[in-house]
């Protein structure tokens, strides 16, 4: 089946949820949500081109809308909306998103247009009965801290993951658990031949590779189940997830496992996920039909004593990935091995300001601001100390950084080191702004990643409107 039509099929199971006939009770509405406009400025982003230091500035806006509405207590229905999503002042083009990537639970374009100035992000329903809670339809995804699946529904993320799913959750005692099935989105119907399978054009051009076979492929499916431990002061949560696919070229079976813990003591609060991932999948569709082995993991930790004016504290992150030399020379998004190791942590997770999400981990220059927004950590071992305030009115925050390789590039393991300092004030009527300074020296594998010889910094500024309601 078509993934448009699994997901009318699911949105369509999930509003008679919402509105079961025989009920004459009025339906009640609630809205939230923000709008934000962001500045950025960069200085030297692009240090592997060969005409010197240049800058980049521009400004983008978006309206979220989150509206619920209620037939009961236990009945609801719930739509997600965003509008001008992230387009760029002046710009009714491309907007700042065009990253499908193999690790993303949401694969859907979201190259931004006139047409998309209000796109349906989501729609589902949910319904409380004596055994636990169903929820149906096109829904965020997101587990744990947000490695690997994350919603992205924070105020200064850019993606979110989103599925057509069927979620059931009952709750024992401090024990919550969360069967699923679910289908990976997987972009436009415009993409999609009528077959149900990649139009030939991809195949033609060489960039179908196994890479794409458990991202952009047709009719992935996710079935699995979620456990959380949720006792006063803790929590704990395990996820086993099956991927398939079994749609000509592409066939592949990943099992994807998640576990997270969080602990608030008296002084001190600590986190942590880790994210294993292991199958193998084939496609048909190239010169020589490529078999290839999955083995990721990604890691994140951080703790900080929690106390007045002493939050400090440290987050370590490994995200297992090849050398540059596994990549074709001619084709940056093309993997040429057998042995696929390379775990991206998602868009919306930890973001920081430059070191791997603007310019180690950008492979190339795009035009039209496209490139902006959305680098994934991928093939480094983090480590990161931070000091951050919490007080009603303002959080200062100010952190130092510094990347190696986890397999050698070139045989070089130093990606650099950032520091980044932020604030963000907290003014009447939900609005709050948001003012963000970075700066980046690159190591020596970043150089050979980029292919350039260039030491000097990079610099980045970042400012930020948000309206809450």
């Amino acid at each position: 089946m078509r993934s448009s039509n699994c997901a009318l099929l699911i949105i369509g199971l999930a509003l008679p949820m919402a509105f079961p006939p025989g009920r004459a009770e009025a339906v009640t509405a609630d809205f939230s949500g923000y709008f934000r406009s962001r500045g950025f400025f960069f200085r030297d982003r692009d240090i592997d081109n060969d005409r010197g230091p240049n800058t980049t500035a521009f400004i983008d806006q978006r309206l979220k809308l989150d509206t619920e509405f209620a037939l009961s207590d236990e009945v609801k229905a719930a739509v997600q909306l965003d509008v001008l999503d992230n387009l760029v002042w002046g710009i009714n083009g491309p907007a700042l998103v065009d990253l499908p990537d193999l690790a993303r639970a949401d694969q859907a374009d979201r190259e931004a247009g006139v047409s998309d100035a209000l796109s349906v992000r989501r729609a589902w329903g949910e319904m409380v009965t004596p055994l636990g809670v169903l929820v149906a339809g096109r829904q965020p995804v997101h587990w744990g801290l947000g490695v690997f699946y994350n919603d992205g529904n924070c105020l200064n993320c850019d993606f979110g993951d989103t599925q057509d799913r069927v979620f059931f959750s009952t709750r024992v005692g401090p024990v919550v658990v969360s069967p699923y099935y679910g289908k990976v989105i997987e972009g436009r119907v415009e993409t999609r031949a009528a077959s149900g399978v990649l139009p030939q054009e991809f195949l033609d051009d060489g960039k179908v590779s196994f890479r794409d076979a458990v991202s952009m492929d047709a009719d992935a499916s996710d079935l699995g189940v979620a456990v959380r431990y949720q006792p006063k002061g803790y929590e704990a949560g395990f996820l086993m997830n099956g991927r398939f696919q079994r749609v000509s070229p592409f066939k592949g079976r990943l099992v994807i496992m998640d576990g997270y813990g969080k602990a608030d003591l008296a002084f001190l609060r600590a986190e942590g996920e880790l994210v294993f991932i292991n199958g193998r999948a084939s496609n048909a569709a190239l010169p020589t039909p490529q078999r290839t082995r999955v083995t990721q993991l990604g890691l994140f930790g951080s703790a900080y004593w929690n106390r007045p004016y002493l939050h400090f504290g440290g987050q370590y992150g490994l995200a297992t990935g090849p050398g540059k030399d596994e990549y074709d020379p001619f084709d940056p998004e093309r993997w040429l091995g057998r042995q696929q190791n390379e775990f991206k942590f998602d868009p919306d997770f930890n973001v920081d300001l430059l070191l791997f999400e603007e310019v180690v981990n950008r492979r190339e220059v795009r035009e039209n601001f496209r490139s902006i927004g959305g680098g994934r950590v991928r093939n480094a071992h983090l480590a990161k100390l931070f000091w951050f305030g919490d007080w009603s009115f303002a959080r200062p925050r100010a952190s130092i950084e510094a990347g190696f390789a986890a397999d050698p590039v070139g045989g070089k393991r130093y990606l650099g080191v950032e520091a980044d300092m932020e604030c963000t004030f907290r003014l009447q009527g939900g609005f709050e702004t948001l003012a963000q300074v970075g700066m980046l020296i690159p190591g020596t594998a970043a150089q050979a990643i980029l292919e350039s010889q260039r030491k000097s910094p990079a610099f980045a500024v970042r400012l930020g409107g948000f309206f809450r309601f």
